[in-house]
Formats: C-alpha cells, structure tokens, sequence
C-alpha cells in the first residue's frame, strides 16, 4: 500500500474488524465492531533525540530515575556501562510523550536549583553541547537549562 506523506490510509483487520491507520497518526485510529476509545494510557514512550546545540523544550513528568541494567553488560561480576538515568517528559514542540536520558550534570543541576523534585510539573528550554575532556580521548556533554513559564496561547 503507498500512500503520500501526510495522507492517512486504513487497512481493515479481518480478524477483529480494527483499523489501523497509516502514517503512524494515531489520532486517525478508528475501532470497528461498535467500540470507540474511552480513554489512552501511555505504556511505552520513544527517547528523545538530542542534538548539539539546538534548543528542545520540555516538561517533566517524572523525577529522574534509573534505567533497568541491560541482559549482558556484566563481566567479571561487573556492570560495563552503569543504567542509565531517565526521566518521562513531554516534548513540548510536539506534544509528544518521550523518555529523557539525563547524564549526571543535568541531573545535579536540576536537583541542586529545585530540592525534593521540585522540577517535576515544570516546563524547561535544554540546549546540549559536547565539549572534550581529558585531553580530547574523552567527550563530556554539557546543559544550558532555562525555566519556561507557560501560558495558554491565545
């Protein structure tokens, strides 16, 4: 099936009489057999992709936790690569539910300014770079971290 960018397509299951639209657009997403959608529950959400120097803009929605050890990073008894540390948030030029990976510089900065998880509910304008360390063999990425007071647009 080809469709052109932007155009939503549908295919119906022959099985359970859903269809499932195309163009990954979920809002297009139609139930047959008398059923419509009452309410969504986010169960899995897509990292977010950071790029050097280009501002994102977020929302947290949770405090900063750790990741679950990935099957096969031990040796000798020891982690390789310790889990890494995520927080939920919503990307804000989007609207879309994503998962944050936070490095500890931001982590201690955002504790550090707001006590006891404070960030959470907020909203923040995040600009990363990588800068070299220890004599170029190692890459350090570094946050330029700005609170957004929102309004509702008019």
């Amino acid at each position: 099936m080809s469709t052109k960018k932007n155009e939503v397509a549908t295919v119906d299951n022959a099985n359970s009489g859903v269809s499932v639209a195309a163009e990954h657009d979920f809002n297009a997403l139609k139930l047959g057999g008398g059923f419509e959608i009452a309410g969504v529950k986010t169960v899995t959400r897509p990292v977010l992709k950071q790029h050097d120097h280009i501002w994102m803009a977020v929302r947290f929605d949770s405090e900063i936790f750790q990741g679950k050890e990935l099957t096969g990073t031990k040796r000798d008894g020891e982690a390789k690569i310790a889990p890494a540390q995520l927080a939920y948030v919503t990307n804000l030029e989007t609207g879309e539910e994503q998962t944050l990976i936070v490095n500890a510089a931001l982590k201690t900065g955002l504790e550090d300014t707001y006590p006891e998880k404070a960030y959470v509910g907020r909203a923040f304008a995040l600009r990363s770079k990588i800068r070299p360390h220890d004599g170029g063999k190692k890459q350090i990425r570094e946050y330029e971290v700005k609170e957004l007071i929102l309004r509702k647009a008019e």
